[in-house]
């Protein structure tokens, strides 16, 4: 189990494998379970998995913000699958973004579980989306999106100190994720330490 939390990563080049919708269903049935601020259950949950509707999402995307537009994954690497996670406003007009966050981690971890590599995106072109999927935003709000897809790609995982936490690709076009240690954030029965200086 340690290894599956441990192994995740953004994927943002997938090879074009089709997910079996068994598998995107199963990854849905595990995300309606997720914690639910007073149990409302304002989320739905929208996959696309139609080749001309995926094409038609791609370009209202924007992958990898630090690298964009180089990272933009080529139609050989575009994600197979989406899935839009909405907010119905009738049930909660406002304040849903930790009721969205908890389903879409679940299904995240859920379809890592069976293989398949996921980018959770939140620059995206809202309006037009909607528009495209004919989903009324009166009664929807989207909150985020998330690219599915078989993994093409291995990002790299690294400790860094550094102020800013920036991706990179090397020479080699590798990407490599810098994330902070943990003894930088995490502490145990205290405010947390102030700067990476206290933290060494």
């Amino acid at each position: 189990m340690e290894d599956f939390f441990m192994t995740r990563r953004s994927i943002r080049h997938f090879s074009q494998q089709t997910i079996p919708e068994a598998k995107l269903t199963a990854c849905a049935e595990a995300a309606r379970l997720a914690p639910q601020s007073a149990n409302l259950q304002p989320v739905r949950l929208v996959l696309i998995n139609q080749p001309e509707l995926c094409r038609a999402v791609l370009p209202l995307l924007r992958f990898a913000a630090f690298l964009y537009p180089h990272y933009t994954p080529a139609p050989g690497q575009a994600p197979t699958a989406y899935l839009l996670l909405l907010n119905d406003l009738r049930l909660k007009p406002q304040g849903s973004d930790n009721d969205c966050a908890a389903q879409a981690v679940t299904f995240i971890y859920k379809a890592w579980q069976q293989g398949i590599g996921s980018c959770w995106m939140g620059a995206i072109d809202r309006p037009a989306i909607l528009k495209l999927l004919k989903i009324d935003p009166a009664c929807y709000q989207l909150h985020s999106l998330i690219a599915l897809g078989y993994p093409a790609e291995t990002p790299q995982i690294e400790d860094s100190l550094q102020p800013q936490q920036r991706y990179y690709l090397d020479q080699a076009g590798q990407l490599h994720v810098p994330k902070r240690p943990l003894r930088q954030v995490l502490s145990f029965n205290r405010a947390p330490a102030e700067g990476v200086a206290e933290q060494n």
